[in-house]
């Protein structure tokens, strides 16, 4: 079998289409990874610890008041409960470095990129767990004019 008709069966299969169950454009000032928005702080007798940065914290709050205010749209009054396929779309305005040759190293790695808006999502009570994201197939980080990030959530089998 053809390796990228055994992708797309795989798709079809897995993610159907049909079992849309949120969406969501949220506008932001810049995209945040929980691993690289932790500063160090010293504790009693100088051990270190990790605190939460407080304009994480401030972006945080932010995006799932938002989610928030979204769910009813879509009918959601509990949190979802099933498995779930995640797409991400995160839009940076400083994709490419000013000559536009290649992507800027400030972009973050995508798979750090997931934890706050999965975490949020649970947060705003629109998923019961984020363990129940099974997937993340078409995610992905892109040029924009604007910071922005787009969340699709698909009931997965």
């Amino acid at each position: 079998m053809d390796i990228l008709q055994s992708l797309q069966d795989r798709l079809n299969d897995k993610m159907n289409l049909d079992r849309y169950l949120f969406y969501a454009t949220i506008s932001v000032e810049r995209h945040f990874t929980k691993k690289n928005s932790r500063p160090i702080f010293r504790g009693k007798g100088g051990k270190p610890f990790l605190g939460k940065d407080p304009t994480f914290s401030k972006a945080e709050t932010s995006m799932v008041s938002y989610l928030r205010t979204q769910a009813p749209d879509f009918g959601i009054t509990e949190p979802l409960e099933c498995d779930l396929w995640a797409v991400f779309f995160f839009h940076f305005d400083n994709y490419y470095v000013k000559d536009g040759s290649r992507r800027s190293k400030r972009v973050g790695d995508l798979s750090n990129l997931y934890q706050m808006p999965e975490d949020c999502l649970q947060r705003a009570g629109i998923i019961k767990d984020d363990s129940q994201i099974v997937s993340h197939d078409l995610s992905r980080r892109l040029p924009s004019d604007r910071n922005m990030l787009e969340i699709f959530l698909f009931e997965a089998e």
